[in-house]
């Protein structure tokens, strides 16, 4: 048998893209590695479309002009290696108040002195999915619980909380948190 095809698209504009080799593929999420002054470096997520050739179409989360490695990728392309790391996803944070905050259903899944680490469920209103991530506690909550290692202590491993984070220049840092009843029911991440 054969047959006869004709495809037929829309004729597209020019759009951004990068190499495919710059594009980082977690699982989870795409992402690039900006290229800053001082030769830092900072993750980026970014949207992707079509891919032709050696180049991918980048749809959201860049924008012309920025600079991106396309190389080395390796030492950073798996989840693990980009913990701890503050990601800009594609919901730019800047054009949320800086005094929001953001809340959340999670679960422990470690307690130690540089935070809580929590699998927790979308942050709907900075378009964060759920995942699992470590958050610092903000001066506020240590201040007014006056002893962290009695909030710590009330706080267990495997705990269901509702928390509440904000955005600040070292990242997101919570400001609330409690434990939940099990039978109170709301997303939580896998």
């Amino acid at each position: 048998m054969s047959a006869r095809v004709r495809l037929q698209g829309k004729a597209r504009q020019a759009v951004l893209s990068v190499p495919t080799e710059a594009v980082i593929k977690t699982g989870k999420r795409s992402l690039v590695m900006l290229a800053l002054e001082k030769g830092r470096y900072q993750p980026q997520e970014v949207l992707i479309g079509m891919e032709s050739g050696e180049r991918t179409e980048i749809v959201a989360g860049l924008q012309e002009g920025q600079k991106v490695i396309t190389s080395g990728q390796f030492l950073l392309d798996s989840e693990a290696s980009l913990l701890g790391i503050d990601i800009t996803t594609l919901n730019d944070v800047a054009t949320t108040p800086a005094d929001s905050k953001h809340e959340a259903r999670g679960e422990i899944r470690d307690i130690n002195a540089e935070g809580v680490q929590i699998a927790h469920g979308p942050l709907h209103t900075l378009g964060m999915p759920g995942m699992t991530m470590r958050f610092p506690l903000s001066t506020e909550l240590q201040n007014a619980t006056g002893d962290t290692r009695a909030l710590m202590q009330a706080l267990k491993i495997g705990s269901h909380v509702n928390f509440a984070v904000h955005q600040t220049e070292d990242g997101l840092e919570i400001t609330q948190i409690a434990p939940v009843s099990m039978n109170d029911t709301q997303e939580v991440a896998p």
